[in-house]
This record gives C-alpha cells, structure tokens and sequence, in this order.
C-alpha cells in the first residue's frame, strides 16, 4: 500500500491468516467493496508477548504496530481479532480502533456462503471482550441476519470464561489445559460459534465441533 492512500487499514490478526489465508482475503475483499479505501495490515499486535511478560518487547511490538498504521496515512484501524482490540484500546490511544463485526452490522453484512443450513449455536465470547457490549451486540446482530438460532451459554457476555488459551497456558501446562477447554465445551449444548482464532483452535484441539462466524459468511465447505 503507498503511504498516504488509505482511509483506514484491517488488521486479520495473526491465527486467522496463519490457519485460514483464504477466509482472510474473501472477508477483506468483501470489506473493500463496502469501504474501497481500506488497507491491509499483516502484522502482530504484540498480545503475546505481552501474555509472556516481555514488557519491553511487547511495547517495541505494539509501537511498530501503531506506525505501520499510521504509515498508511490512518489512524483507523478494523481488526478481526478481540485479542488485538482489546490490547490496542488499552495500549495505544492514537488509534481509532473498532472490530470487523461491529463494521459488517454497520454497513450491512455479506450473503452467507452457499450451504449455510440454518442451525442453532452457542455464541462463546471472548474473554478479552467481557467489557465490549456493542461488539458482543455485532456478533448477534450477524447471526440474526444467517437466520441462525443463538444459544446463551450460562457464562457469556460480560461473565463469559476463558476457553483456555489465555496467558500462553499452551505452553506451560498442556495437559491442565485439556481438561479447561473441554469443560468449556461441555458447556455448550450445541456447535460453538466463536469470533476469536484462538477460542477456535482451542475447541477443536477436543475435537468440540466449532465454527469461526467468518465461515459462516466466506467458507462455502
């Protein structure tokens, strides 16, 4: 992107594009017809790093981050990912950060993919996102639009748990880690649909059938 051109950039995150490149460039394309000077950046936000108690590392991470932004020409940026939302609200000020969901209830979300069955979810929420009610509002709002039905899990929202993955737990104890995620799916009733990379992964580590609500938009398998 040349320097200056943009009006605001999308930020996929890093889980989305790491494990689904096409689902990444069928959400951005879709998000250039509705805003056709959004730019694109592929970049951390420093979340992990932060997770790992590297302060001085997280913030050389999250300062590159906010003038890579700002090399567009920007300081609005649209993420995908509720981990980099919350971690840019708190950690750099000089952006204007708002989520991908909240921009589809915006300005009118995409066709769902062919073969969407209508079907009922339960909504996981994020754990960073237990503040964001309008983001968790978006995330409804777009699952009305599928026709999907919505299953309120007993702790969501505002109370919402952590599916697991939260503080690099990954690393330091895989097998306690196991057993977190497979009580938070136990807890659904029915598939989960989630807006986190990480919450997914981590529900199909125990083989919890699971959907991103991008696939319900862009995936057509």
């Amino acid at each position: 992107a040349r320097k200056g051109r943009w009006e605001g950039g999308f930020c996929p995150g890093c889980g989305r594009p790491g494990c689904s490149p096409q689902l990444v460039a069928r959400a951005y394309a879709d998000l250039q017809e509705r805003r056709p000077n959004t730019g694109i950046v592929l970049n951390c936000c420093g979340a992990p790093t932060k997770s790992l108690g590297d302060e001085e590392g997280f913030k050389a991470i999250c300062t590159g981050f906010v003038e890579l932004v700002k090399s567009l020409g920007t300081n609005e940026v649209i993420l995908a990912c509720p981990h980099c939302y919350h971690t840019l609200l708190e950690n750099a000020p000089d952006l204007n950060a708002t989520t991908l969901y909240q921009v589809m209830a915006e300005f009118g979300p995409p066709e769902p993919a062919a073969g969407n069955v209508k079907s009922t979810f339960a909504i996981h929420d994020s754990c960073v996102t237990r503040h964001e009610t309008d983001l968790h509002e978006s995330v409804r709002q777009l699952m009305n639009f599928l026709g999907h039905g919505v299953e309120e899990m007993e702790y969501s929202r505002q109370m919402t748990k952590c599916c697991g993955v939260g503080g690099m737990a990954w690393n330091a104890n895989p097998n306690f880690l196991n057993r977190v995620i497979r009580a938070r799916a136990e807890e659904a009733d029915h598939d989960i649909v989630t807006y986190c990379a990480g919450c997914h992964l981590a529900f199909a580590s125990v083989k919890k059938p699971s959907r991103h609500i991008l696939d319900l938009f862009f995936n057509p398998d």
